[in-house]
């Protein structure tokens, strides 16, 4: 059964509500084409390729992101809040640890030719700026911390009513969105280089508070008795909904769904670490990566 046409787009369905924005549109090919590409010219070299289910990771995580940011969750995300809730939900605790489990640096990085890698690692390791923020910015607390304020910030109300008023706004806290949490997933991944990598036991604490983080925001959300943000007052725009049960579904997604999705994580890494009493040892990538020392 279709779900019914949104009142404040007469004519238009859930399932066909797509929007065509170049801003979107124009570096998501990018990153297929480049993706693809460094897959292909691999292939042909002979070179150490991704498993297959990392390359389908990949293309599974693009594919939602196109979803998040191009259909209906898009089209409907200033009308309807749970839907809103819904798109970041699939930019951060899906699409991003897909997206990282695919290897797309590794795999674009082992693609180049060696005079571009040298060329990169010389840009990254030996200008002392670039080398001292890298390390910075690839610490596994920092970039916790980072994910979690930013998420934290975007929903305070004055912000996220501005986002819903401002289009160029709301893309760059779908941006920050996504780049802070993909950061956060690929140190727990597959980092590039190898010591970044957190440590199964060590990567439990912040994944933990990530999802307590989260929770909490949904859970404030869920409980309370009057709408928080002002532009989801309006009943008669949510399949008649009220603003206020439109938010509690909206918080539960955070608070339930987004906690279901990171208790899973958290149970696939103490699976892990309890099968394999320690951390898998992973073969030498540094032939195919510039060094960054």
């Amino acid at each position: 059964m279709l779900l019914p046409v949104l009142d404040t787009a007469p004519g238009t369905s859930l399932w066909t509500a797509w929007i065509a924005r170049p801003q979107v549109i124009a570096p998501l090919t990018l990153l297929i084409a480049a993706y693809t590409i460094a897959v292909i010219r691999l292939h042909r070299a002979g070179g150490r390729r991704p498993a297959g289910w990392r390359i389908g990771c990949y293309y599974a995580g693009m594919a939602l992101l196109i979803v998040a940011l191009l259909g209906p969750l898009d089209v409907f995300n200033d009308t309807v809040f749970f839907l809103h809730m819904l798109q970041h939900m699939i930019l951060i605790q899906i699409s991003a640890p897909l997206i990282a489990l695919g290897q797309p640096l590794q795999v674009v990085v082992r693609a180049l030719p060696p005079r571009h890698s040298r060329r990169l690692a010389k840009i990254v390791a030996g200008h002392g700026n670039v080398r001292r923020w890298t390390d910075r910015l690839l610490h596994p607390v920092p970039a916790f911390l980072l994910f979690n304020v930013v998420h934290g910030l975007w929903h305070i109300p004055t912000l996220y009513q501005a986002v819903l008023d401002n289009e160029l706004l709301h893309d760059v806290q779908h941006l920050s969105f996504f780049i802070t949490s993909y950061l956060c997933w690929w140190l727990i991944v597959d980092p590039m280089p190898r010591h970044r990598r957190l440590p199964i036991p060590w990567a439990l604490g912040p994944v933990f508070l990530t999802s307590m983080a989260a929770s909490a925001i949904g859970a404030v959300l869920t409980l309370a008795d009057n709408v928080v943000y002002p532009r989801y007052q309006a009943p008669d725009a949510i399949w008649g909904l009220s603003g206020v049960v439109d938010q509690q579904i909206g918080g539960l997604i955070m608070w339930v769904g987004g906690g279901l999705l990171y208790f899973a994580v958290l149970l696939i890494m103490v699976g892990r670490a309890l099968g394999s009493g320690s951390e898998e040892p992973k073969p030498d990538d540094s032939r195919y990566q510039p060094s960054m020392h």
